[in-house]
């Protein structure tokens, strides 16, 4: 009968070993029995830890949800307000009260929608019309808290205009130097040319020219620009 020469190998090493390391458990199986009766004492613990994190979870998606619905229906109102909106909004004609009527319970009906800053933004123009310069600034503002750019420059073009009719040229000065520097504000032209129509007023007349200059360089096709051209000499010129 051929010789196990394995067997024979490990019986010669376990010959070598007492009795007292052979009931002693394998160390390595031994770590995770010390972590399984850790586990074990934990598990009230983790359940409950899992889960409020399966509330957390629920509670989130709920709340997307709700949200969603919540702007949806926002939206259907606010169009409806939007429908009262004066059709010229140049002029100080129309229903403005009636639509800031319409525009004061939309913002209380729905205070956090989406469309609430634009509901600011409208609401700052219906005082204006209404020649309540004060309840504009605070609605321009407002609006202007809420909204991201591009949208806000148009809350602080209101804001801007608001401050010129209550004769706070240096405030509103402040505003249409920021609103001119802006490259991604569409309506630079337009804040450029009320910009230089400040300084002329604080008495910055080679400001404003140096204003009126640029206005013309960079925005040669903008009808603001054509206004401006024969305002006053260049600055070469004077």
């Amino acid at each position: 009968m051929p010789i196990d020469h394995a067997s024979v190998s490990l019986c010669a090493a376990m010959s070598h070993v007492s009795k007292e390391e052979l009931r002693r458990p394998d160390e390595f199986v031994g770590f995770f029995e010390s972590k399984i009766i850790q586990l074990e004492s934990k598990k009230t613990q983790i359940f409950w830890t899992f889960l409020i994190a399966l509330i957390a979870v629920g509670g989130v998606f709920f709340y997307q949800s709700t949200r969603h619905g919540n702007n949806q229906a926002a939206a259907k109102v606010f169009d409806q307000v939007m429908a009262k909106l004066p059709s010229d909004m140049s002029k100080s004609s129309g229903d403005w009260q009636s639509f800031l009527t319409e525009l004061d319970v939309f913002i209380n009906a729905h205070p956090k929608s989406s469309m609430t800053p634009s509901a600011y933004l409208y609401k700052g123009k219906a005082h204006f019309s209404l020649k309540q310069y004060d309840e504009a600034l605070k609605a321009y503002q407002t609006s202007s808290s809420k909204l991201k750019a591009p949208y806000v420059y148009l809350a602080q073009e209101g804001e801007a205009i608001t401050r010129m009719q209550l004769e706070k040229w240096g405030e509103a000065l402040t505003i249409w130097t920021s609103l001119s520097a802006k490259e991604d504000n569409p309506l630079r032209d337009f804040h450029m040319y009320n910009m230089a129509l400040v300084q002329d007023q604080l008495g910055n007349g080679t400001e404003a020219a140096i204003t009126r200059e640029k206005l013309a360089k960079d925005f040669p096709e903008s009808t603001y620009a054509d206004s401006v051209k024969h305002k006053q000499p260049s600055l070469t010129q004077q």
